[in-house]
């Protein structure tokens, strides 16, 4: 049911603030509508996010 999907999706994006990823123009109803542009933004959010922590860990913290 469309309720469920968008109550889904909406708690998926809320973890994801949690997490301070960057969410420009992006919410429930475009994802649940299946709107490709406004997924693939959401991907690309989640990647980067997680590349520059993922990098910023492996930094010397010397090179600071």
């Amino acid at each position: 049911m469309r309720v469920h999907h968008l109550n889904n999706v909406s708690r998926a994006l809320q973890v994801l603030q949690e997490n301070n990823v960057r969410l420009v123009n992006i919410s429930n109803n475009e994802i649940v509508d299946g709107n490709a542009k406004i997924t693939l933004a959401l991907a690309w959010s989640v990647f980067l996010h997680w590349q520059v922590i993922y990098n910023v860990e492996l930094m010397p913290s010397n090179s600071l």
